[in-house]
């Protein structure tokens, strides 16, 4: 399908779903897609703009990287997505996981958003070490009953 890209007030840009298109996808409570167009993927939450319907959001770190602005017309497919965590899982945290099965059982225990949110920081490290150490970081502090992704990956001072 055919969509074109609108510039949002916070700069990111928003790929707008038609009322059919966003009832199918939002079946049974779904909010979570996959975004695909040209060599590109992206995992979405389908969000809610009061005046213009649903909507995906393009952060604007995509727009210089895929080569798309407003206006930008796209061929795109768009489909529920069914995967575990709505990203993909680094190794690191798969590793440090299957070794730690304390740590495995208190990842379980954090809500999908969490998990997500962890995810996202530990997947955007392009050092495989500090990847590393982030995941065993991560796996230290789950133990002792920490869970807030927005601090958990922080070193103490």
């Amino acid at each position: 399908m055919r969509y074109t890209l609108e510039l949002r007030l916070d700069g990111s840009l928003a790929l707008y779903l038609g009322a059919s298109e966003a009832k199918k996808l939002l079946a049974g409570n779904n909010k979570r897609v996959i975004l695909a167009f040209g060599e590109h993927t992206l995992h979405c939450a389908i969000l809610r703009d009061p005046v213009h319907g649903h909507y995906l959001r393009l952060a604007k770190a995509h727009h210089k990287k895929w080569g798309i602005s407003a206006g930008s017309s796209i061929e795109a497919t768009i489909q529920i997505d069914q995967s575990t965590y709505q990203f993909d899982l680094p190794e690191t945290i798969e590793e440090v996981l299957r070794h730690d099965s304390d740590a495995a059982s208190k990842w379980e225990m954090l809500s999908p958003g969490k998990q997500r949110s962890i995810i996202y920081q530990i997947g955007k490290i392009k050092s495989i070490d500090l990847q590393i150490q982030k995941s065993l970081l991560l796996a230290e502090r789950l133990k002792s009953g920490h869970c807030d992704p927005l601090t958990i990956l922080k070193t103490q001072q």
